[in-house]
C-alpha cells in the first residue's frame, strides 16, 4: 500500500468518522475544528507526496469552504445534505 493510498483511507475514515458523529447528535465546535484540522493536515500531506496534487489542494479548499460556510467538517457532509434535498423532494 502506497502512502497516498494510507491518506485516501485516513480521509475516507475521517469523513465517516464525521458523518457517525453527526448522525449520534454530536455536535461540538471542538470536535468540528478536530476533523477540519485533521482534513487540513491529511491534505498537506497528500500534497507532499507528489501524487494527484489538483485533488488534494482541491480537498482542501473544498473542506475550508464546507467549514466556515456552512459548518461542516467535511466536503462529504455536503453529498449528505444534497441526498437529503433530493430525497425531501
Amino acid at each position: 500500500m502506497t502512502e497516498t493510498q494510507r491518506l485516501l483511507y485516513s480521509a475516507v475514515t475521517i469523513a465517516a468518522l464525521s458523518q457517525a458523529l453527526a448522525i449520534v447528535g454530536t455536535r461540538s465546535n471542538w470536535v468540528l475544528a478536530l476533523l477540519v484540522a485533521l482534513n487540513l493536515l491529511i491534505c498537506v500531506l497528500g500534497y507532499r507526496t507528489g501524487r494527484h496534487r489538483i485533488y488534494w489542494l482541491l480537498w482542501g479548499i473544498v473542506t475550508i469552504a464546507a467549514c466556515f460556510m456552512l459548518g461542516l467538517s467535511n466536503p462529504v457532509s455536503l453529498l449528505r445534505i444534497g441526498v437529503e434535498i433530493l430525497l425531501g423532494l
